[in-house]
């Protein structure tokens, strides 16, 4: 799943660590047992500090594609989608395996662009 941080620090709830931007790889159960019960992360939520956006992938591929802390795959997205939460990711080590695994020309120059706009900062 993805969890969307729209703060400007590193938030750290429980194992989960947040930066700002798109959080992907982010075990659902995981954060639903840290969050479920938690009023400070509830408030940010309903606030739209925190946005939860839940994979569309379904349990097999999830099995199959994603073991625990691995990046998810942008290719569940449409192209569109992608390249947006590609836009707001600024965890470069997420960008550069997705580099390495995206196939579609639009995608992967986002994802180099966004790579060398991190770097030049």
């Amino acid at each position: 799943m993805i969890v969307k941080y729209n703060g400007q620090n590193i938030l750290t709830i429980g194992k989960i660590k947040l930066i700002s931007g798109n959080n992907l790889g982010i075990d659902e159960n995981e954060w639903k047992s840290i969050t479920d019960n938690h009023p400070i992360i509830q408030n940010k939520i309903e606030n739209g500090i925190i946005q939860v956006i839940p994979s569309v992938l379904d349990e097999k591929a999830i099995e199959e594609n994603i073991s625990e802390g691995a990046t998810a795959p942008l290719s569940e997205f449409s192209v569109k989608e992608a390249v947006k939460i590609i836009k707001d990711c600024y965890n470069l080590s997420e960008l550069k395996k997705w580099v390495e695994t995206e196939s579609r020309k639009r995608v992967k120059k986002a994802i180099e662009e966004q790579v060398e706009s991190i770097e030049n900062q």
